[in-house]
C-alpha cells in the first residue's frame, strides 16, 4: 500500500511509534482526517511536559467535543510528544479548529502553562493534518 499511495506523498512514508498516554483510537469511529500538534518537552521537563500534555487533551475535548489522545514519543526526538484528533470529514475538522481558536480560556491557558515546558522553536512544534486515502 505504501508504494501504491508513493505519488500522494513527496518524500515517502513518515513513521513513528508513540505511546498513548491519554484516550484510545475507537476501531468503530469513522474519521477521514487526522490533526496532529507534535513538540519536544524542554530539558528537565518531561515529567510536566506529559502532565500539562494530558491537560491540554481533556482541555481540548471539552472545547471541541472531539475526543483528543495525548501521546508521548517511543521513537523519533527524544522527550517528543504529540495530541492526536481524529474527524470525521473536513466540515467537521473545521469546526473543531474554529472552536480552538475561539475559545480565549483555552489560548489563555496554553500562553500561560507551557512556558519553559516544551521547546520553544518553530520547528519542533507543528501541526500537521494528515487525510485518509483509500
Amino acid at each position: 500500500m505504501l508504494d501504491a499511495g508513493a505519488k500522494f506523498a513527496p518524500g515517502g512514508a513518515d513513521d513513528i511509534l508513540a505511546q498513548i498516554v491519554h484516550g484510545a483510537p475507537d476501531p468503530n469511529r469513522q474519521v477521514e482526517y487526522v490533526t496532529v500538534v507534535r513538540s519536544v518537552c524542554a530539558a528537565g521537563a518531561i515529567t510536566k511536559g506529559i502532565e500539562l500534555g494530558v491537560e491540554i487533551a481533556q482541555r481540548a475535548e471539552k472545547v471541541t467535543g472531539e475526543p483528543t489522545m495525548f501521546v508521548t514519543s517511543a521513537t523519533g526526538n527524544y522527550g517528543g510528544v504529540s495530541w492526536i484528533t481524529g474527524s470525521a470529514d473536513i466540515k467537521t475538522l473545521e469546526s473543531s479548529q474554529q472552536k480552538i481558536a475561539a475559545d480565549t480560556k483555552f489560548g489563555e491557558f496554553v500562553d500561560k502553562s507551557v512556558k519553559g515546558v516544551y521547546v520553544e522553536a518553530p520547528d519542533v512544534t507543528q501541526t500537521l493534518i494528515y487525510r485518509r486515502i483509500v
